[in-house]
C-alpha cells in the first residue's frame, strides 16, 4: 500500500525506488521513536533533496503505514 501510494503520486521512481522508500519510512519512524518532532523528521527529507511539497506527503504515508502511533506528532 505504501509503495503503491508513492508510485501513484509519481514519488517513485522520481526520487527513489520502493525499497529505499520503505527503508527511509522505517528510519523516520525510528526518529519519532527517539523523540524527534514533525519538523525534525520533515527536515531529514528536505535535506535529502525531497521538495517541500512532497516531504509532507511522504511523512504522512510513512506514519500511516509504519508508525501510526506517532500520528499525533503530525502538524503538517
Amino acid at each position: 500500500m505504501f509503495v503503491n501510494f508513492l508510485e501513484g503520486r509519481g514519488f517513485i521512481p522520481t526520487y527513489m525506488d520502493g525499497d529505499v522508500a520503505v527503508q527511509l519510512a522505517e528510519a523516520l519512524c525510528g526518529r519519532y521513536d527517539n523523540g524527534a518532532s514533525y519538523e525534525d523528521v520533515v527536515g531529514v527529507l528536505l535535506n535529502g533533496g525531497i521538495p517541500a511539497y512532497e516531504a509532507g506527503g511522504f511523512e504522512g504515508a510513512a506514519v500511516t503505514a509504519f508508525c501510526p502511533e506517532h500520528s499525533d506528532k503530525r502538524t503538517g
